[in-house]
């Protein structure tokens, strides 16, 4: 069984978040809350939002999970268990948002600590974020959030890692709008909640929020029902607790509880889920964080076009590396081959294999003439016809051969972008993209940049190694 295939798109960014559904009770009050008075259950109250632009605050967030992945291997489905440990520790600093916090809210934070620990059966991974992917900006515009470092792009790894539910930018949005008494309730939107829980889509909802107690100290909310959703085009049914706490001195909350209950379909990019977790999430204010120094924020840019923050593939031993947009997923990848499969409103589009080869003398590189003869080969009685065959260099100088070919696979016709990219010292790497001709129009040209962007890592130089070479 694979780690990789079977928790790639689980990291830390979960659309489940509780570990023993019978626990809320236990810690529903949130930390060292006092007893409540009973309730002036007539009086109204008109709650003001404390979060402005220079806000800062240490997030500590702390998430465990545990229950099932389901997968399908071949006409049979199978489940393994599996349980994750986490915990991520940031300051954020408030740099944009809007007078109703439902419009833009932009925040620049620096991740102190991003620890995993997930374990499937008896294997286990330990996602990391990069020592230089540290400091990382947080934009929430209506139902999208991006995240992205101006240190560089992330890995699709490090992006699930930090990409919690339940976003700390999002938590003003859970206050009601307008005066109200305790024991009332009201309904938050689809849209917020599908990307309060991760998810592409809510189509159906039941979920309720309601003031539940009040005290000298803070108003206690409650939230809770169920949802149907989507992600990546897949059924996700989830059931959902939650209790936040609005502290009067600071007008913000300053803790949620949640609690959920997730089962997803298996998926194009994904396994299916049958799990339960437990998140706790603490905001406490901050009067100073060097990582985020007002002469560091205002040299960079914290409004990039969502679509100008790619991820970057690379695999474990790091011998090569390109850049891709967050339409393609990975969906498995060993020191030698990388899977990436195109996701576009749910409907899986393309696949994209990536396959390092022998090294050879720079003179011995295949020819384009050959290259083709070879995928002809291959293909047998798939292959059809060539519709383009060609050579360039890439944005680092490397030889890149070009090969399109149509054919058929089980009857439906079938289009291969084959990619051959070679450098000075002989190094090779084959791409070979996969789409059926009726989704042609629809993958565009979402080849190209991956091609484009590819480029062998030098490998790293120990100091010894450095100064015998100098001799």
């Amino acid at each position: 069984m694979s780690l990789r295939k079977n928790v790639t798109r689980l990291g830390l960014s979960f659309s489940i978040l509780a570990l023993i559904l019978c626990a809320l009770p236990a810690w529903g009050k949130g930390p060292t809350e006092k007893s409540a008075p009973p309730n002036q259950t007539n009086q109204k109250y008109q709650i003001q939002n404390g979060r402005k632009v220079g806000s800062l605050d240490r997030v500590t967030a702390k998430l465990e999970v545990g229950g099932d992945l389901i997968f399908s291997t071949g006409d049979k489905i199978d489940r393994a268990k599996m349980s994750v440990v986490g915990q991520i520790v940031y300051d954020e600093k408030t740099l944009e948002t809007s007078p109703d916090f439902a419009g833009k809210t932009v925040a620049a934070r620096y991740y102190h600590n991003a620890d995993a620990v997930i374990k499937v059966e008896k294997e286990g991974k330990k996602p990391v974020l990069r020592d230089q992917r540290h400091l990382i900006g947080a934009v929430v515009d209506g139902n999208r959030r991006t995240l992205f470092s101006p240190e560089g792009p992330l890995t699709r790894e490090e992006l699930e890692l930090i990409d919690l539910q339940a976003n700390s930018l999002l938590l003003d949005r859970l206050l009601p709008k307008g005066k109200i008494g305790v024991g009332e309730t009201w309904k938050p939107t689809n849209a917020l909640l599908a990307t309060l829980l991760g998810v592409d889509e809510v189509q159906t909802s039941d979920v309720q929020c309601q003031l539940a107690n009040v005290d000298a100290q803070s108003f206690l909310f409650e939230m809770q029902g169920e949802v149907d959703g989507l992600v990546a085009g897949i059924m996700t049914q989830i059931e959902l607790k939650a209790k936040y706490r609005f502290l009067k001195k600071r007008n913000r909350i300053d803790w949620l509880g949640m609690l959920i209950k997730e089962t997803r379909d298996v998926g194009h990019v994904g396994s299916g889920l049958d799990v339960v977790a437990k998140l706790d999430l603490k905001v406490a204010p901050l009067a100073n964080s060097e990582s985020l120094s007002d002469a560091l924020l205002a040299e960079i840019d914290w409004n990039p076009d969502p679509e100008a923050t790619p991820l970057c593939f690379e695999p474990k031993k790091g011998q090569w590396r390109f850049l891709h947009d967050q339409a393609w997923h990975q969906t498995g990848s060993s020191d030698q081959v990388g899977v990436l499969r195109m996701i576009d409103q749910g409907e899986l589009i393309a696949q994209c294999n990536v396959t390092t080869l022998p090294q050879v003398d720079a003179g011995k590189i295949v020819s384009l003439e050959a290259y083709q003869e070879e995928i002809k080969k291959t293909l047998g009685d798939q292959f059809g016809q060539f519709v383009y065959a060609g050579q360039k260099a890439n944005d680092h100088d490397y030889r890149v051969m070009q090969v399109t070919v149509d054919g058929t696979v089980s009857e439906i016709p079938i289009r291969w972008h084959y990619y051959l990219i070679a450098n000075k010292h002989g190094q090779q790497v084959a791409f070979t993209f996969t789409v059926e001709q009726d989704l042609v129009e629809r993958m565009g040209p979402a080849d190209r940049p991956l091609i484009e962007t590819f480029e062998f890592v030098e490998p790293e130089v120990s100091l010894k190694e450095e100064k015998t070479a100098k001799k």
